[in-house]
């Protein structure tokens, strides 16, 4: 997407190409306007597209082509593919027409936050790596756990001492599967696993 195909399946010289600069300023202001007004056109129409897309399983690839893109293209070509290729084949879960499942869970604020950590290019998986961004996720969860009016031995911080609990953002539903049966206690030797059914 946003590539012009090969032609002939010949690969340019690597001396052809224009240099490389992914973090260009004027680049950067450039396509973030574009993105976000892009992202305001569709919110503003969303509510006329159909729901469900009428495309077949390979349609992309049709589209698109079957090949990788060996030229660079500009990102405008990228922005018309995406509104010609890739809306019409998405189901809208942000229309208020959408009944399936549960309701769209972003906003105008978590639309601009997702802006903001991609450009900051938050990867928090230690302390050191973002504190900021640690230190948060510890502050959120620390306010769910007054929220939800837990006891303070679920929380992350008492007061200026460390608490005895604590958790961590999980960012899908398998994670949190993987990480509930790492933290159950393992079967007493003999005991077997039964379901309501059967006891």
């Amino acid at each position: 997407m946003g590539s012009i195909p090969a032609r002939s399946g010949l690969v340019t010289a690597f001396d052809e190409l224009p240099p490389f600069h992914p973090l260009n300023d004027d680049d950067v202001r450039s396509y973030l306007h574009k993105a976000v007004d892009f992202i305001s056109d569709y919110y503003k129409s969303v509510e006329s597209m159909p729901v469900l897309p009428s495309v077949k399983p390979g349609y992309l690839r049709d589209e698109l082509g079957a090949s990788p893109p060996v030229h660079p293209a500009p990102f405008d070509i990228a922005m018309k593919e995406l509104r010609a290729s890739v809306v019409p084949g998405m189901t809208h879960w942000a229309s208020p027409n959408f009944f399936a499942f549960f309701p769209a869970t972003n906003s105008a604020a978590a639309i601009a936050g997702d802006l903001i950590a991609s450009a900051m290019n938050t990867v928090g998986f230690t302390w050191q790596a973002a504190p900021a961004a640690t230190e948060m996720e510890v502050l959120a969860l620390d306010w769910l756990a007054q929220l939800l009016r837990l006891p303070r031995s679920f929380m992350n911080r008492t007061g200026a001492s460390r608490g005895t609990g604590g958790s961590v953002i999980l960012g899908t539903t398998s994670e949190a599967m993987l990480v509930t049966l790492a933290a159950a206690p393992p079967f007493p030797p003999g005991q077997r696993l039964t379901t309501a059914s059967t006891r």
